[in-house]
């Protein structure tokens, strides 16, 4: 982990201080601000200035942690280096930024909410070395962490053993929850709530963006996503588990790319789900004996509102298998992100097509979506310690996929 210390000048004997000990605790020195002699005034040293600019910016670009020290007067310096190191938080999601002191700087920058204020300096060493949330940044190859995105009834931290909440932020805001980490079965796990805790976030309004980049940037290489949806054939009857291979998309408010200035990216999505990763939940099903369906198409709609009888009908003629309100963009941005990604779909009613059915009512939906809850528990202790893949296509197909 690199870390890259910014100060006033007259803070230069603490900052070489505080270098040596971080290195005595296994930290990486990325760079020092304080490094460079005071060149005043700068007028009439462009040049020497711009040299000295670029290279602590290229520093700042390598380190993994960026902290800014204020002085007892609240004076930091630092300034084009602390607003290089927030561009680069925003886009790339780190560095980690921290503001050090107890004196209120004059700066709005540090009310950024990528920025992390702290009294002590060794409070920041204390929580980079015992804090997981910021362990996993350290991406460790062939290693396996599964992402859980719970729907209603399906983000139950007791399914982990030893857990912890964690808050993150992430560029794009917090995520929809805190994420519950620990292990099932001896596999690290994070559980994120879509919806929020208390199922207060309508699903226009979740933060994909942040939600999946959240579980990225804990270490996560899988993700399966519980969901609730209804059904659009007959032969799928409420109850029933769905595994789908396809969807359509009928969304119109949401982001759908973490790409949206200065790059494009055309990610390939013809199998938008993890084949490798549907695999394993098809054999865990068989192996539960639990009434499922292979595959399907699953239709993404804007909501809140349920289908009227004419769009059920509509859907129904593309051949689409399900529907629901979160599958899209949740899918799109998990391959963009190099993620592998399968659903497990619980049919909790028959859309509105039928016409020998009373209308779908939101009692119905939560009657039998708390009936499928523990079996899609179950589900997923049988077949999250059999997910052993790490080279996958999934990972792969970003990296043609940015222009610009």
């Amino acid at each position: 982990m690199k870390i890259y210390i910014a100060s006033a000048f007259t803070e230069k004997e603490r900052v070489a201080q505080l270098f040596e000990r971080a290195k005595g605790l296994g930290f990486e020195i990325a760079g020092d601000w304080t490094i460079h002699r005071l060149v005043k005034p700068y007028e009439e040293n462009k040049e020497i200035s711009k040299q000295y600019a670029e290279e602590d910016i290229s520093s700042v670009r390598n380190s993994d942690v960026f902290i800014l020290l204020s002085n007892q007067e609240g004076s930091t310096g630092a300034h084009v280096e602390f607003g290089a190191a927030l561009a680069l938080a925003k886009e790339k999601g780190k560095p980690k930024i921290y503001v050090v002191g107890d004196h209120t700087s004059r700066s709005l920058f540090y009310y950024h909410h990528l920025v992390n204020i702290r009294k002590d300096i060794e409070d920041i060493f204390q929580e980079l070395g015992n804090d997981n949330s910021f362990k996993s940044l350290e991406k460790k190859e062939n290693m396996v962490k599964i992402g859980i995105i719970g729907g209603s009834g399906l983000d139950d931290p007791k399914l982990l053993e030893n857990y912890e909440c964690i808050d993150i932020i992430t560029p794009y805001g917090h995520p929809s929850s805190s994420i519950t980490q620990g292990k099932l079965n001896s596999v690290d796990v994070a559980i994120l709530a879509r919806h929020g805790k208390k199922h207060q976030i309508m699903p226009s309004n979740i933060n994909y963006r942040a939600n999946i980049w959240a579980l990225k940037e804990l270490g996560c290489t899988h993700i399966i996503a519980t969901t609730a949806v209804g059904s659009l054939q007959e032969d799928i009857a409420p109850g029933h588990l769905v595994f789908p291979d396809q969807f359509i998309d009928r969304t119109t408010k949401r982001a759908q790319s973490f790409y949206d200035t200065n790059k494009v990216c055309h990610i390939p999505m013809a199998e938008p789900f993890c084949a490798k990763l549907r695999v394993n939940i098809i054999e865990g099903a068989e192996q539960q004996k639990l009434t499922h369906h292979k595959k399907g198409t699953v239709l993404t709609i804007e909501g809140p509102r349920f289908s009227t009888k004419a769009e059920s009908h509509m859907f129904r003629s593309w051949n689409a298998h399900i529907i629901n309100m979160s599958t899209v963009p949740e899918v799109v941005l998990a391959r963009e992100a190099g993620l592998c990604y399968a659903s497990i779909a619980m049919s909790t009613d028959y859309d509105c097509f039928m016409e020998t059915r009373e209308p779908v009512t939101l009692e119905e939906v939560l009657r039998v979506m708390h009936e499928n809850a523990e079996k899609v528990k179950s589900l997923l202790k049988e077949i999250i310690p059999k997910i052993h893949h790490t080279e996958c296509s999934c990972k792969e197909m970003i990296k043609a996929s940015v222009i610009g």
